[in-house]
């Protein structure tokens, strides 16, 4: 049964970031152990899955080590799909035979986003929670860093825009 969730394709999002390719760490793939990936202060081992993905707005993409159920556990670079399929070719031999592409465009992506924040939605501009710095809830609904701080330059124009301001003028 290991088996069969393992090789299951991954969700369209992996901590936020949007799946671009994937592949499971099993055979033909071996792994050598070639790489310096902590889990706290352990060091990373083999993992059943990984991913390549790019968060919306961010040209870079990331490589993730994940688990059988596509838990994200590690992460070990930046950069672009060659770079970071070369990477895990390093840790993986083998593996570069094995990558496939998640069918999942930036539109659908941004749907599941929609999906998994419903409940977390700015009621003054609409922003999700994962677009803004923090959410602030009353109960009767929810309002973001960025319109509680244009709310109050709003109606207090001579206070500074930001902590930073307010510690030059001390």
């Amino acid at each position: 049964m290991k088996n069969d969730i393992a090789t299951c394709s991954p969700p369209p999002l992996l901590n936020l970031a949007r799946v671009l390719i994937w592949v499971n760490t099993a055979a033909p793939a071996i792994y050598t152990g070639n790489m310096l990936v902590f889990e706290g202060d352990e060091r990373l081992g083999q993992v059943s899955n990984l991913a390549i993905c790019q968060h919306f707005g961010d040209n870079e993409k990331v490589l993730f080590h994940c688990n059988e159920a596509w838990d994200v556990i590690g992460c070990s670079g930046f950069g672009t799909i060659a770079e970071l399929k070369a990477q895990a070719e390093i840790v993986y031999r083998n593996i570069n035979k094995s990558w496939q592409e998640l069918a999942i465009g930036k539109e659908d992506a941004e749907s599941f986003l929609e999906t998994l924040f419903e409940e977390e939605i700015c009621l003054f501009c609409s922003k999700r929670l994962d677009q803004v710095g923090q959410m602030f809830s009353s109960g009767e609904g929810m309002i973001c860093n960025d319109c509680v701080s244009k709310f109050h330059h709003q109606y207090c124009p001579d206070s500074p825009k930001d902590i930073s301001e307010k510690e030059e003028s001390l």
